[in-house]
């Protein structure tokens, strides 16, 4: 035994180790197998030593900078065939997560194949999903076609228990439940039932509007609806009652032989400072005079001196009803000042010295060196908004050099502003060369864009456009999708809602050549296709479309319907979309995941795209265009 060292007794060590894994440090990071598989506790936290470039190929070893991580080793860039991402070496042809370009995620269930993603044989891909839209609850028969909650999908059809129809969101029983009662538009308010497909009140309750109430006990509809009983009362058999002593105000019950603001009658307000006696409102006790509604002391008040429209300056003092400035100052009408000193009352109560100038003996005056132009005290020697006179303005980005403009170094007068050819986005390469306004980047005198978007030339003006969105640029400069198509990821595909049989889009739902899915054709005695079913004819309230019309549309779908917008057969343009039964204009608008977007201005109003809410589109109409 080393010299100083003792024995420490079992049950001691037990304590010491208990204290110890009291500390910070003892987390559940910190213990072996804590981490999820591939990571290794170091420091505390969970890390991946193949990439991590604090922690490289081992705990505590970091990479020098400007290197990077790569299966365990610092590498000044990544190997041949490598792109670094987020300061990882990625396959670009191969990785999930970056496909193709960085940043760039392959929907859920997709490969990444040759830099493009790919969603498995019988799936199709449905913006961050690859579907099965035969089975698919969320995209049934087509892309963000959801069932309703209890129903199921089988063959691209939604169908809801035995009962119920498919509200969209759930599966509903129309003739009981509150939420769809009659339709799936129409719920019940708060406190109604619904009974065979009607919004009624509990028996002994009323319809108040907005809310079913009891008109024997509710507060708010007592006795009547909108009848309210006053605060501090109670309602029972439909009567308000108030303790004994006040009566019922509407909003409060109120003693109206005392009470100031009901004073004899309920509403009747008294002067404030003033008593209510015998239910008669008093005037104002002792001196003090009415003053809108107060009642006020004219000698002392400093905002009703002498008289009630009387206020005094700021710093006075009202005695005996006169306002009094300090022993040297004057009244400059909001404020009491010393014109000998007093910068913003310099010699009158007119004259401001303004920024920088003091006031002496009455007089502005500016520090050495500067000079006063206006209101300011300023350097004519180098202020470019008074460069040399007070009246001589430099051009924008000008410098103001021993009184003389002149624009700095690398950049160049362009007709009133000094730009920077090489970054300038008013003036890239060239005076008057502008890029675009909005998402335009100027490098190297040449326009670009910013990330995620590209640049095309859109009727001789270069515009930054989003080509795995824009119907007008889908995936690339001057690609026009067809009018019954959107851009999806950089792909023409049908419009949410739409189903792509042999070649072109269609509603299989209505779709007499295409009934329910590509291929089912409606022939014999059932030659009509409705709700994705062969019938004999078209029913309720449905119209017969398409060429041989033989497809029964709903008529409440002719305000939303991408290929019958308003009518039979009117297929809104690639650059339109259908609100209202009319084909309204709308543009992608760039940058915005959600809105509002800054750049839906003046008469477009910021909308998601009908179908699919990750696309962000700039709608000329006064509501945005809902999904069908």
């Amino acid at each position: 035994m080393s010299r100083g060292a003792r024995i420490v007794p079992a049950f001691a060590w037990v304590l010491l180790l208990a204290a110890v894994c009291l500390q910070p440090a003892c987390d559940s990071t910190s213990r072996p197998g804590a981490c999820d598989t591939g990571l290794t506790a170091c420091d505390g936290a969970c890390v991946d030593l193949q990439a991590d470039e604090q922690n490289c190929g081992a705990c505590g070893d970091a990479c020098e900078d400007g290197e990077l991580c790569h299966l365990g080793g610092c590498l000044a860039g990544c190997p041949a065939g490598l792109l670094e991402c987020d300061t990882e070496c990625v396959d670009l042809s191969a990785d999930e997560a970056n496909c193709g370009a960085c940043g760039r995620d392959c929907p859920t269930g997709g490969e990444c194949v040759s830099g493009a993603c790919q969603c498995p044989e019988g799936t199709e891909r449905c913006r961050d999903a690859c579907a099965d839209l035969l089975t698919d609850m969320d995209h049934c028969g087509a892309c963000n076609r959801p069932c309703g909650e209890g129903g199921t999908c089988a063959d691209g059809v939604c169908t809801c228990p035995a009962g119920e129809v498919n509200c969209g969101e759930a599966c509903a029983d129309l003739s009981s439940d509150p939420g769809y009662c009659g339709t799936c538009d129409v719920a019940c308010i708060p406190g109604e039932e619904c009974i065979s497909g009607g919004c009624v009140c509990p028996a002994g309750w009323s319809d108040c509007g907005s809310v079913c109430a009891d008109l024997q006990t509710d507060m708010a509809n007592c006795g009547a609806c909108g009848a309210a009983c006053g605060e501090g009362g109670t309602c029972a058999a439909g009567v308000c009652t108030c303790p004994a002593g006040e009566v019922n105000c509407g909003d409060v019950c109120a003693e109206l032989a005392t009470d100031p603001a009901n004073c004899g009658i309920c509403g009747e307000e008294c002067l404030v400072g003033a008593e209510c006696v015998a239910g008669v409102c008093q005037p104002c006790p002792g001196e003090l005079v009415d003053c809108g509604g107060v009642c006020t002391d004219l000698s002392s008040d400093l905002q009703h001196c002498g008289s009630c429209p009387e206020a005094c300056p700021a710093g006075a003092t009202c005695t005996s009803g006169v306002c009094v400035c300090p022993s040297g100052q004057v009244d400059c009408g909001a404020v009491c000042a010393e014109l000998s000193s007093d910068p913003e009352h310099c010699g009158d109560c007119q004259t401001d010295c303004g920024d920088a100038a003091v006031c002496v003996s009455g007089a502005c005056q500016c520090p050495v060196g500067l000079s006063l132009c206006g209101e300011g005290c300023v350097s004519l020697d180098l202020d470019p908004d008074h460069c040399g006179t007070c009246d001589t303005r430099c051009d924008t980005g000008a410098v103001c050099q021993d009184g003389a403009c002149s624009c700095p170094a690398g950049t160049q007068d362009c007709g009133g502003a000094c730009a920077d050819l090489d970054t300038d986005e008013d003036h890239c390469g060239a005076c008057g060369t502008s890029c675009d306004p909005l998402f335009g980047l100027c490098t190297a005198g040449v326009c670009g864009c910013a990330a995620g978007l590209s640049l095309c030339e859109v009727g001789g003006v270069d515009q930054c456009l989003d080509l795995q969105d824009d119907p007008t640029a889908c995936g690339g400069c001057g690609t026009v999708c067809e009018d019954a198509q959107y851009c999806l990821d950089g792909q023409c595909a049908c419009r949410p809602g739409l189903t792509l049989c042999a070649g072109a889009c269609v509603d299989t739902r209505s779709d007499d050549t295409n009934c329910g899915q590509c291929g089912r054709t409606c022939t014999g005695q059932q030659d009509f296709c409705m709700n994705s079913n062969c019938v004999n004819n078209c029913m309720g309230p449905t119209t017969s479309c398409d060429p041989n019309a033989q497809s029964c549309v709903t008529d409440a779908a002719f305000n939303v319907h991408p290929l019958n917008c308003g009518e039979c057969n009117l297929t809104c343009a690639v650059d339109e979309l259908c609100a209202r039964g009319d084909c309204r204009a709308f543009t992608l608008a760039r940058g915005c995941d959600a809105c509002p977007c800054e750049e839906c201005q003046g008469q477009t109003r910021c909308c998601p795209y009908p179908g699919d809410p990750g696309v962000i589109v700039c709608v000329q109409a006064d509501q945005c265009p809902m999904a069908w």
